[in-house]
């Protein structure tokens, strides 16, 4: 038997996806939160629907007093465009409407931790 796929948990964080679509809204920019600390930067926001017709909602941060270069980007941006972005694994975040199903499951192990040294009793 040959090995398993990857999955999702088989990437680090930093692994790089690569996404195409047309926008399905003219693109817009506004002031995102960036930390918890309470840092806003400007950001332009895009809606894109995707090939097989999953809406995807892309946002990419500008440097702080770049509110101009992003209203710019926005303007160019327009309903209709084929566009293409890449986001790190690490920056992405998935909504799953209409789920079913739901059920509490054993905890799993976090992959992107290294394990435990395994314990041995002193000598």
């Amino acid at each position: 038997m040959g090995k398993p796929h990857p999955t999702l948990r088989d990437l680090p964080p930093s692994a790089q996806l690569r996404y195409q679509g047309k926008l399905a809204t003219h693109a817009h920019h506004a002031m995102r939160p960036t930390d918890r600390e309470g840092h806003f930067a400007p950001t332009l926001c895009l809606e894109v629907e995707l090939p097989l017709g999953q809406r995807v909602h892309a946002e990419q941060f500008f440097p702080a007093g770049q509110e101009e270069a992003c209203k710019a980007a926005a303007a160019k941006l327009r309903r209709g465009d084929e566009i293409g972005f890449t986001v790190s694994l690490g920056g992405l975040r998935l909504i799953a409407a209409g789920v079913s199903d739901i059920e509490v499951l054993p905890p799993v192990p976090d992959l992107f931790e290294p394990a435990a040294e395994p314990h041995t009793a002193a000598a």
